[in-house]
């Protein structure tokens, strides 16, 4: 008897010691909880880019459509702290566990798609590695702020570069070899008047062929990671607009018999271009050298303004007019007689 009461004894003083069992407490239903993504397709393997489909998954998403004033239709998709305006759930809709939302830049002209648009271009400039990684999360109500709606949030690793970028690189490359070759081979560049026996490279001309280089190169880079066919502005095709003018208006002056006369050859190479393109009759002239820098310094802004915006700028009409003006200056000082 004894021999059975002890054990009996130990084992209710055993459970005696042990904390009570903590109750399970029911999934939060104020925001909601992340638990993973992917991007689907019909293997189940792909990785994200842009244009595709990702699947968001949820751990109480089910408690978070039972509060009444919860919404499926508010959720905005974001990444990296921005909203990605026009980017909800996509259909169907259930309240299970996922959500799907749709990796789209929108291309409308309502004030949703521009903030779209503005969103993905500061998201993916200066992009310089085939991927990038955000972190997604997803607000109600059109609020960037996750809290709004997530606990937390998850990475998305998005393809930036498409698969085919070096067929592009190498056409853009084979491109301007073929051109460089042509203009040191061919009168391409060069005015259609002689001096000193030969054709000198044209300052307009060059302007021509630095602009159409730099805004092909553009085009193609901006669509290579956004998918945009129309990134082409107003401003960009002013300013093409008036070297195209400043190319025609030369050639019609050298024609006519306004071209240089006279001009002092340097060494082959770079110095003989840049003495052909500032050289004016006796001298480098100022108008050609304004007009050389400013297509430099402007090409330059440019460059760096798709490379880190995403978009071609939109050069105001005060910047226009000044190259306009320099542009207009080297044509009137091509006139026969303007620089006596």
């Amino acid at each position: 008897m004894h021999r059975l009461i002890l054990p009996l004894c130990c084992a209710a003083a055993l459970s005696a010691q042990q904390p009570p069992a903590t109750p399970v407490e029911p999934p939060p239903s104020d925001r909601l909880i992340l638990s993973a993504l992917r991007c689907p397709d019909e293997s189940g393997k792909k990785q994200c880019e842009l244009g595709d489909v990702v699947a968001v998954q949820f751990t109480n998403l089910k408690e978070w459509c039972g509060v009444a004033d919860h919404d499926l239709k508010t959720l905005t998709l974001i990444l990296d702290g921005r909203l990605m305006a026009g980017l909800h759930p996509i259909a169907p809709m259930p309240c299970d566990n996922e959500l799907r939302f749709e990796l789209n830049r929108l291309d409308d002209s309502d004030d949703v798609s521009k903030a779209n648009r503005d969103a993905w271009n500061a998201l993916l400039g200066r992009a310089h590695a085939d991927w990038k990684t955000f972190k997604l999360s997803v607000g109600a109500d059109g609020s960037a702020n996750s809290k709004a709606a997530c606990y937390n949030s998850i990475d998305l690793k998005v393809r930036i570069f498409p698969a085919y970028q070096w067929v592009v690189y190498l056409f853009l490359l084979a491109l301007l070899t073929a051109f460089l070759l042509l203009a040191a081979r061919s009168d391409i560049l060069k005015d259609a008047s002689t001096v000193n026996d030969r054709r000198p490279f044209s300052l307009a001309r060059c302007q021509m062929a630095w602009w159409f280089f730099l805004v092909l190169c553009a085009y193609h880079y901006i669509w290579m990671v956004t998918g945009d066919h129309n990134s082409l502005t107003p401003g960009v095709l002013m300013l093409i607009g008036i070297s195209a003018a400043t190319g025609l208006g030369a050639t019609m002056i050298d024609t006519g018999g306004g071209a240089r006369k006279s001009g002092q050859d340097a060494a082959n190479g770079f110095l003989r271009f840049a003495n052909d393109i500032l050289r004016e009759n006796d001298g480098v002239s100022f108008h050609r050298f304004q007009l050389a820098v400013w297509t430099v310094v402007v090409g330059f802004v440019f460059a760096i303004s798709v490379y880190k915006n995403l978009s071609m700028p939109d050069f105001s009409a005060t910047l226009l007019g000044l190259m306009g003006i320099s542009s207009g200056t080297y044509i009137g000082f091509k006139l026969p007689g303007a620089g006596k």
